[in-house]
């Protein structure tokens, strides 16, 4: 069947298209994400989309890229010399990322990682995603760093990445859930359980104090 194409949709690029989902999920969650929405709100026909992501499926995996690398970017972004300084500001970059708009945060897990030792065996499984392996390696290089100059009492980077993640997914959660608890005491929290875990670990509490921790965004999508 051929597909007649208006003009305003030879307009489209995979980009346009990927940003618009993005609109939508920061608005709606991934649940309401569909082909039909999305090119209701682009202007076109569903049909014009299939040439830029297939299905939804695949558009799925574009958006979560892009939210994988803007989350990367953004701890790529800390300035903190000190290691263990550092795997707390990223961990806070994730907390503000999740609160910033839970619609985005959700797509995340909508794939699996790539562990590092999965990745000769990760081709084609449809369930994987590699720009999450490379966001997660980003968080992991601060521990191993912290690891190697002895600043935690861990060898393992990657288990110890994982508590740490583990600790403020946790507080995103908690936060999330609607409880009505206030800014302050959500960031209170998030602080308490990250220091708490990598104290745990061995890292001196002092290196902790006065790390930046920005103010959490005014709304919510």
């Amino acid at each position: 069947m051929v597909v007649t194409v208006a003009p305003a949709e030879r307009k489209l690029t995979t980009e346009l298209v990927v940003q618009a989902a993005r609109k939508i999920v920061a608005e709606h969650g991934v649940a309401g994400l569909s082909l039909r929405r999305l090119a209701a709100d682009l202007g076109v026909t569903a049909p014009a989309l299939y040439g830029h992501v297939g299905n939804k499926e695949n558009l799925l995996r574009l958006v979560a890229a892009e939210e994988y690398r803007e989350l990367a970017t953004r701890m790529r972004t800390v300035d903190e010399p000190d290691p263990v300084r550092r795997i707390k500001a990223n961990a806070f970059v994730y907390f503000q990322y999740a609160l910033e708009s839970p619609g985005r945060f959700g797509v995340l897990f909508a794939f699996r990682p790539w562990a590092p030792t999965d990745l000769a065996d990760a081709e084609g499984d449809p369930t994987l995603h590699p720009d999450a392996a490379e966001m997660f390696e980003v968080a992991v290089a601060s521990v191993r760093e912290a690891v190697e100059e002895g600043l935690i009492d861990r060898t393992d980077p990657f288990e110890a990445a994982l508590c740490v993640w583990a600790a403020v997914h946790g507080a995103v959660t908690v936060a999330l859930l609607g409880l009505g608890l206030g800014e302050g005491v959500e960031l209170r929290l998030f602080e308490d359980v990250v220091d708490t875990v990598l104290v745990g670990m061995g890292a001196d509490r002092s290196r902790l104090q006065g790390v930046a921790v920005g103010v959490q965004p005014e709304a919510r999508a």
